[in-house]
C-alpha cells in the first residue's frame, strides 16, 4: 500500500508539473513568430507625409468666364506658349444666352410697335363708329384686307368695351 501511495502521489505531481509547463513554457519563451526566408528582391517604400510642394516657374491661368470644359487641348508636362488654348469650354450655355437676349430684342420691338398704334389712336372716341372706323382703317393698311363692314357691326360694340372713352 505504501508503494502505490508513493505511486499516486507521483503520477499526480507529475500531471501537476506538465501543466505548470504547458502553462509557464510560452510566457517564459515569448510567442511564436513567423519567419520567411531571405531573399533578394526590389525594395518598394512608401511615403505617406503633409507638405507643400513649390516648383521653380509659378503660372496662374484662369478663364473670365465660367463653364463646362468640353476639351482639353495639352497633355501634363508638355511645355506652352502665351496664347495656347489650354481647354475648351462647353458654349452650349452662352449660345442661349444670346438666343434669349436676341427675343427679348424682338419682343421690346413689337411691344414699341403696339404702343405707336396705340398713340396713332384719335385723342377721344366720338362714337363707336369713329373708333370702329379708326381699327379697321389700321388693321386693313397692314394686312391689307377689303374695306370694313357696313355700320352698326357687332365688332364696334366690342372694340368700344376694349377702349372706352
Amino acid at each position: 500500500m505504501a508503494v502505490r501511495r508513493v505511486a499516486i502521489s507521483a503520477a499526480l505531481a507529475l500531471v501537476a508539473l506538465s501543466t505548470l509547463a504547458w502553462w509557464v513554457w510560452p510566457r517564459l519563451l515569448g510567442e511564436a513568430v513567423r519567419v520567411n526566408r531571405v531573399e533578394r528582391r526590389d525594395v518598394v517604400q512608401s511615403v505617406v507625409a503633409t507638405g507643400r510642394v513649390e516648383t521653380p516657374y509659378r503660372a496662374e491661368i484662369g478663364t473670365q468666364i465660367s463653364g463646362i470644359v468640353a476639351d482639353i487641348r495639352v497633355v501634363e508636362g508638355q511645355n506652352v506658349k502665351a496664347g495656347d488654348v489650354l481647354i475648351l469650354l462647353d458654349d452650349g450655355e452662352a449660345i442661349a444666352n444670346v438666343e434669349l437676349a436676341r427675343a427679348g430684342i424682338r419682343q421690346a420691338e413689337a411691344r414699341i410697335t403696339q404702343l405707336a398704334e396705340f398713340r396713332a389712336f384719335p385723342a377721344k372716341v366720338e362714337s363707336p363708329e369713329t373708333l370702329y372706323s379708326h381699327v379697321f382703317t389700321q388693321f386693313r393698311a397692314r394686312n391689307r384686307f377689303p374695306p370694313p363692314p357696313s355700320r352698326g357691326h357687332a365688332f364696334a360694340g366690342i372694340a368700344l368695351e376694349r377702349f372706352p372713352t
